[in-house]
């Protein structure tokens, strides 16, 4: 780390908590909120509003979407 600048403990404070204790609740907390209704529901709504639809009058896309190259 001290190709950085820092040194945990002593140039930077070490973390509050242990990452590797405190990941898998908040993944998983995460995934349970995503899968909600309330969250599907919300997500509609937020697309709806923001997005702009690629379809035309009658059904197909006005307009070709590439891949990333």
């Amino acid at each position: 780390m001290l190709m950085f600048g820092f040194e945990p403990g002593i140039t930077y404070p070490h973390p509050i908590v242990d990452p590797k204790d405190k990941k898998k609740p908040m993944v998983d907390h995460l995934w349970k909120t995503r899968k909600s209704e309330e969250a599907r529901s919300e997500k509609k709504r937020i697309l709806e509003t923001f997005a702009k639809s690629r379809k035309g009058p009658n059904g197909p896309p006005t307009t070709k979407v590439l891949p990333f190259e």
